[in-house]
């Protein structure tokens, strides 16, 4: 019975299906719980402008009717994204993704929100609510590229909770060049948050305690980096140089902790 048992064994290593390959499943599974939880922790950094819709030419002295005249049109822009550290509102962004915000940026003058779009329910239904975000209430560090802001209002009692987010938890140590890691954002102007996974290509500096990783593929300015729990690792700063279109680059949870140390969240 143990020769056979070892020959099973063998055959089984040899076909991949050890006890490492169901490790390996179950670190898959991990890190689609993450993903799961993550999107309830994110939203769109955005803003919404009235637009009035251009009309076709009308003959020469001729007055349009009032039904030829259209209403303005909203039309969302999405800055970047940003993830929360409670369920009142306040949250973490890059402050490149603020600066858009500012002149002379694509957004200036437009007010800034947060989006978020209800889960769909069993008929197929969902509903869409934006939450301002006073941006000079907001503490920006420009040298890691990151910010803290809150919505004005308090998102656990706006419509009975119903948006309130689920608060992300930080990651103490720096995880070993190669980790697999993922991020959740609203990347090409869409209020969808899409997520991705990769590893950590290296540390800047290569060292511990170092203030930036790289990513091995591209995302969004403001998105969470985390691991296979869950926990937040760093935060996707705006990329410094257009040519690098295959990579990222995070500020890691390390600095990020101490930026909000430095800036504590007010309980008003």
């Amino acid at each position: 019975m143990k020769r056979v048992t070892a020959a099973v064994l063998a055959a089984l290593q040899f076909a991949g299906l050890t006890n490492t390959a169901w490790s390996q499943s179950g670190h898959e599974r991990d890190f689609i719980a993450a993903v799961k939880s993550m999107q309830r922790s994110v939203a769109p950094v955005m803003c919404v402008r009235a637009v009035q819709p251009q009309l076709q030419p009308l003959p020469l002295q001729q007055t349009p009717a009032p039904s030829q005249l259209a209403s303005p049109q909203l039309q969302p822009s999405v800055a970047g994204t940003a993830f929360f550290l409670t369920r009142r509102g306040d949250f973490v962004t890059a402050a490149s993704v603020l600066a858009n915000f500012l002149e002379p940026g694509a957004l200036a003058g437009c007010t800034m929100m947060i989006w978020f779009t209800s889960p769909v329910d069993a008929a197929g239904n969902f509903s869409t609510q934006g939450f301002i975000v006073a941006l000079k209430d907001c503490v920006v560090d420009p040298d890691i590229d990151a910010a803290r802001c809150r919505t004005i209002g308090d998102l656990t009692k706006a419509w009975g909770g119903r948006f309130a987010p689920v608060p992300v938890a930080f990651e103490d140590g720096q995880p070993d060049v190669g980790t697999s890691v993922g991020t959740t954002g609203f990347i090409l102007f869409d209020t969808v948050p899409i997520s991705s996974r990769g590893h950590i290509g290296g540390y800047q500096p290569a060292a511990p305690a170092a203030a930036q990783m790289v990513l091995d593929w591209p995302a969004g300015a403001g998105s969470p980096v985390y691991d296979s729990h869950g926990k937040v690792v760093g935060m996707v700063a705006q990329a410094r140089n257009l040519i690098l279109t295959t990579i990222s680059v995070a500020s890691t949870s390390l600095v990020l902790s101490r930026f909000l140390a430095a800036h504590p969240i007010e309980n008003k």
